[in-house]
């Protein structure tokens, strides 16, 4: 049996794989980028380390994709490019609460956590119409949540 493929993502209730304005994938933090809290102790007379317990702590999250405008022309491409552009930086703004992202899946089933914008970098292709996007997103309540088809 195949694992499900992700058909869509959205954050805050809003898709960002729409293949004409913004597309987002997550590269790291959907299995991955948990980071823990505690430390093993070291103790003076004992070969190696006594373990001790660790704690989920956060959840760094990496999206990664493009923003484009579309449009006949140059003009409309560049001025959808903006509008495009702008959703995005409302959508993932660095002061905003926390939001929801959700994982939805070829069989509806979804996994969904609650997490912040760190940083946004663009990174200009076409200047004014197209641009690669790196949205770095940090969950402080690390556990994806999941339900069933």
């Amino acid at each position: 049996m195949t694992a499900p493929a992700i058909i869509d993502v959205t954050f805050d209730g809003v898709s960002v794989q729409d293949t004409d304005g913004l597309f987002l994938e997550i590269v790291l933090g959907l299995y991955d980028g948990l980071d823990v809290r505690g430390d093993d102790v070291t103790v003076p007379y004992l070969a190696g380390r006594v373990p001790r317990a660790r704690r989920a702590h956060t959840r760094r999250i990496l999206l990664v994709g493009w923003c484009r405008g579309s449009g006949a022309t140059e003009d409309l491409r560049r001025l959808d490019y903006r509008a495009n552009r702008e959703n995005m930086e409302l959508l993932f703004a660095l002061d905003a609460m926390p939001a929801t992202l959700e994982v939805t899946y070829s069989d509806l089933s979804t996994r969904t956590i609650s997490a912040r914008t760190l940083n946004i970098i663009p990174t200009p292709q076409i200047p004014a119409e197209f641009a690669d996007i790196s949205i770095e997103l940090l969950s402080t309540d690390p556990n994806w949540v999941g339900s069933g088809s």
